[in-house]
């Protein structure tokens, strides 16, 4: 089981939990799952455009959303957690993973329309609390002049930041990178991406409604 896998692993949900699975392809995270593409596939049981907006759901719909290597393909990302908190109910996850802006497949795939950082999920969801941060973590950021905020700047917060995780291939992991990533993501991103590119954004929301 590789990382994504892993990341995706809901094994503990039950089968009544109302899960949506944005850009499902062939196979959905969630067996039960609603899924929902915009190409036809054997696990699609919706096609649409997911730039067009209202999606075919009810408000407060789902508790829990996953979307794998999905969103660096849509084009109005305002638009689309603008989407994702109507149709969650209050309280409901969100788990995302996408390609990190250093690696070279954010860039290979000519459908891609964003290379996407640590902090693109701060501009929708509520700042991180500086004081909770480890002190080399907030040291760091004081260093590199990243302290100011950038909470909710398309609107007010939406979503609560649960967890974000920069992720590698294995040689990056074998020489330490993951962990100084894990401690320093920032300095990571400003001064080691383009020598030792990652691989995923792994991001987890809680819905605030």
């Amino acid at each position: 089981m590789n990382r994504e896998q892993e990341f995706f692993k809901l094994d503990h949900l039950s089968p009544k939990t109302k899960v949506l699975d944005v850009g499902c392809g062939e196979q959905k995270k969630v067996p039960w799952a609603v899924g929902i593409d915009r190409v036809a596939t054997a696990a699609a049981d919706v096609v649409h455009d997911l730039d067009r907006t209202p999606w075919p759901f009810d408000a407060d719909s789902f508790e829990v959303v996953v979307a794998a290597q999905v969103i660096e393909h849509v084009a109005d990302l305002p638009g689309f957690f603008a989407e994702l908190h109507r149709i969650c109910r209050p309280g409901a996850e969100i788990r995302l993973a996408t390609p990190h802006y250093t690696s070279p497949d954010s860039h290979a795939d000519p459908t891609h329309r964003h290379g996407l950082a640590y902090r693109t999920f701060e501009f929708f969801a509520d700042a991180p609390d500086g004081n909770a941060l480890p002190a080399a973590q907030r040291w760091a950021n004081r260093l590199l002049g990243l302290e100011a905020t950038v909470a909710g700047w398309y609107g007010c917060p939406r979503f609560e930041l649960v967890e974000r995780r920069i992720t590698f291939r294995k040689l990056h992991r074998l020489v330490g990178v993951d962990r100084l990533a894990a401690h320093l993501p920032l300095f990571y991103e400003y001064f080691l991406g383009g020598f030792a590119p990652a691989r995923d954004l792994q991001v987890v929301l809680r819905v605030r409604k």
